[in-house]
């Protein structure tokens, strides 16, 4: 099997070099969130913040679009949306670590697949 490298829609190719946060299930980004370093998530997310609404409407122009049937590049792009979102809280609320000093062990989190609610 070959790897596939994630790419994104040529109007967010400046966000390449963040392509690594841009995981396609929850328990990737939270262990890569967690892994890295305030300094990693403060680039990251002052990279993705002044675009971040620019994303959400670009993947609007596919409504009602299951993620997993988008084409790859606003694959990748949704995914690091939702890492962006993930990863924020730290920022956001200002924490002095990656992750809630007194949070469950995240090793020990059992993530879940999406319920289809439909």
């Amino acid at each position: 099997m070959t790897d596939i490298l994630p790419i994104l829609p040529p109007a967010f190719a400046g966000l390449a070099p963040y392509l690594d946060w841009a995981l396609p299930t929850e328990q990737e980004r939270h262990f890569r969130r967690v892994g890295a370093t305030l300094p990693e998530i403060h680039a990251f997310y002052d990279a993705v913040m002044p675009q971040i609404h620019a994303i959400a409407a670009h993947l609007d122009t596919f409504p009602g679009a299951d993620p997993d049937a988008l084409p790859p590049p606003e694959r990748s792009l949704y995914n690091l949306a939702l890492a962006f979102m993930e990863a924020s809280h730290p920022v956001d609320l200002n924490w002095q670590r990656t992750d809630i000093d007194d949070a469950f062990p995240f090793e020990r989190m059992e993530y879940l697949a999406p319920v289809d609610q439909r």
